[in-house]
C-alpha cells in the first residue's frame, strides 16, 4: 500500500468476453462495491479490503498480496435484484446471458459458488458467516 507512487489512480475491472472475442470492461467504482450484501473475498476465500473503500484503495489491497488479484466479489439473490453488480442490472432485468458468458457465477449454496470458483467451501462459509454476523452488529 501506502509506499506506491501515487501520480496514478487503480481502479477494480471485471471483464466480459463476448462470444466473438471482444471484451467489455466493467469499473467498479462506487456503483456497486459499497452495497449492502457484497463482499469481496481473495482467491483463498478470504475478506481482504473494505469493499466501500476509495477505487484506489481497493485495487491497491488487490495488489497487497498475490492471492488478492484476481479477487471475487460475491452477493446474494436479494443484492443482485436490487443492485445488480457490475454488468449486471437490478431487477426486473435478467442477467442469464452473464451468467452463460462466464462473467456472473450464480449457485444455490456457498459451498456449490466455492466449487465454480476454485474457492475452499469451508473458508468462504467462514468468511461470510464472521461477515455476516460483524453486518448484523454495525460493524
Amino acid at each position: 500500500g501506502a509506499d506506491r507512487a501515487s501520480n496514478f489512480f487503480l481502479a477494480p475491472v471485471s471483464v466480459l468476453t463476448r462470444a466473438d472475442g471482444s471484451e467489455e470492461r466493467f469499473p467498479h467504482l462506487v456503483t456497486d462495491r459499497a452495497k449492502p450484501g457484497v463482499i469481496a473475498v481473495n482467491q483463498r476465500a478470504v475478506r481482504f479490503v473494505n469493499e466501500s473503500s476509495s477505487y484506489h484503495h481497493f485495487a491497491s489491497a488487490m495488489q497487497d498480496a498475490a492471492e488478492n488479484a484476481p479477487c471475487f466479489l460475491l452477493c446474494d439473490a436479494q443484492a443482485m435484484k436490487r443492485y445488480g453488480l457490475g454488468l449486471a442490472r437490478p431487477a426486473p432485468v435478467n442477467n442469464d446471458a452473464l451468467v452463460a458468458a462466464g462473467y456472473l457465477h450464480k449457485a444455490d449454496t456457498l459451498a456449490a459458488l466455492a466449487q465454480q470458483l476454485g474457492l475452499d467451501a469451508q473458508t468462504l462459509s467462514e468468511t461470510v458467516a464472521r461477515y455476516n454476523r460483524d453486518a448484523a452488529q454495525g460493524v
